[in-house]
Protein backbone atom coordinates (compact mmCIF):
# COMPACT_ATOMS: atom_id res chain seq x y z
CA UNK A 1 0.00 0.00 0.00
CA UNK A 2 1.41 3.36 -1.26
CA UNK A 3 2.45 5.35 1.70
CA UNK A 4 -0.57 8.44 0.89
CA UNK A 5 -3.17 5.58 0.89
CA UNK A 6 -1.75 4.73 4.68
CA UNK A 7 -1.97 8.54 5.87
CA UNK A 8 -5.75 8.80 4.25
CA UNK A 9 -6.71 5.65 6.04
CA UNK A 10 -4.92 6.81 9.45
CA UNK A 11 -6.86 10.23 9.22
CA UNK A 12 -9.95 9.02 8.23
CA UNK A 13 -9.87 6.14 11.19
CA UNK A 14 -8.71 8.56 13.72
CA UNK A 15 -11.00 11.64 12.80
CA UNK A 16 -7.99 14.02 11.99
CA UNK A 17 -7.89 16.43 9.28
CA UNK A 18 -5.60 17.15 6.61
CA UNK A 19 -5.02 20.73 8.14
CA UNK A 20 -3.95 19.40 11.51
CA UNK A 21 -1.78 16.90 9.61
CA UNK A 22 -0.39 19.51 7.69
CA UNK A 23 0.42 21.90 10.34
CA UNK A 24 1.95 18.57 12.54
CA UNK A 25 4.37 17.86 9.65
CA UNK A 26 5.26 21.30 8.96
CA UNK A 27 3.88 21.80 5.57
CA UNK A 28 1.58 23.69 3.73
CA UNK A 29 -1.95 22.80 3.77
CA UNK A 30 -2.68 22.85 -0.33
CA UNK A 31 0.32 20.86 -0.76
CA UNK A 32 0.14 17.95 1.79
CA UNK A 33 -3.66 18.35 0.57
CA UNK A 34 -1.85 17.60 -3.26
CA UNK A 35 0.41 14.70 -2.30
CA UNK A 36 -2.23 12.78 -0.51
CA UNK A 37 -4.29 13.22 -3.44
CA UNK A 38 -1.84 12.02 -5.78
CA UNK A 39 -0.33 15.25 -7.92
CA UNK A 40 3.17 13.69 -9.10
CA UNK A 41 4.48 16.96 -9.39
CA UNK A 42 4.01 16.96 -5.80
CA UNK A 43 7.21 15.16 -3.83
CA UNK A 44 7.89 15.38 -0.39
CA UNK A 45 11.46 15.66 1.23
CA UNK A 46 13.21 13.32 3.38
CA UNK A 47 13.13 15.35 6.10
CA UNK A 48 9.34 15.71 5.58
CA UNK A 49 8.97 12.03 5.32
CA UNK A 50 10.56 11.56 8.33
CA UNK A 51 8.19 13.43 10.06
CA UNK A 52 5.19 11.69 8.46
CA UNK A 53 6.32 8.46 9.71
CA UNK A 54 6.65 10.04 13.26
CA UNK A 55 2.65 11.85 13.14
CA UNK A 56 1.87 7.80 12.30
CA UNK A 57 3.73 6.44 15.28
CA UNK A 58 1.97 9.09 17.88
CA UNK A 59 4.91 11.47 18.10
CA UNK A 60 2.86 14.23 17.54
CA UNK A 61 0.12 13.32 20.06
CA UNK A 62 -0.05 15.70 23.24
CA UNK A 63 -0.51 13.82 26.27
CA UNK A 64 -3.47 14.28 28.73
CA UNK A 65 -1.52 16.88 31.08
CA UNK A 66 0.26 18.49 28.27
CA UNK A 67 -3.06 19.01 27.04
CA UNK A 68 -4.63 20.37 30.00
CA UNK A 69 -1.16 22.71 30.52
CA UNK A 70 -2.15 24.30 26.95
CA UNK A 71 -6.22 25.08 27.57
CA UNK A 72 -7.04 24.54 24.29
CA UNK A 73 -4.92 26.70 22.59
CA UNK A 74 -3.96 26.28 19.27
CA UNK A 75 -0.80 24.17 19.96
CA UNK A 76 -1.92 20.82 19.31
CA UNK A 77 0.84 19.12 17.74
CA UNK A 78 4.40 18.72 19.72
Amino acid sequence: MDIREVVKMYLSVNGITITHFSKCIGRNYAVVNKWLNGNPEIKMKEDTMKRIYAFLSGKYYLTVDEAIETGGDEKTCK
